[in-house]
């Protein structure tokens, strides 16, 4: 993020989408030392909803993939496997914005 900051050829960094939670602690970090108040000068968001994500200033916006329905799912197509039942080639988890402080509104 410090980088990111300092290289941007004078355009403006609006929104950053990190590749984990604990990514995005370190990205609120490093736009506060560079004087910017999240979400006001800069959105944050995370994603796989650790529980300290709720806890911390600004609460982080975060994306969960709901990891007790990823077991539930994967545990039943190891069963439908383990029985020689069939199993789609395709299973997918819907996942769940969970929106609070680090994000403001689009101003673009």
């Amino acid at each position: 993020m410090a980088e990111l900051l300092t290289n941007m050829d004078g355009r403006k960094v609006t929104a950053a989408s990190c590749a984990n939670d604990l990514v995005a602690f370190g990205a609120i970090k490093e736009a506060l030392k560079a004087g910017l108040r999240v979400p006001d000068d800069l959105s944050i968001i995370g994603f796989d909803n650790v529980p300290v994500s709720a806890n911390c200033i600004p609460e982080l916006t975060t994306v969960s993939l709901k990891c007790n329905g990823l077991g539930r799912t994967a545990a039943d197509v190891l069963h439908k496997l383990t029985a020689h039942k069939k199993v789609g080639k395709l299973t997918s988890i819907e996942p769940e914005l969970g929106i609070r402080e680090s994000t403001g509104p689009f101003t673009g």
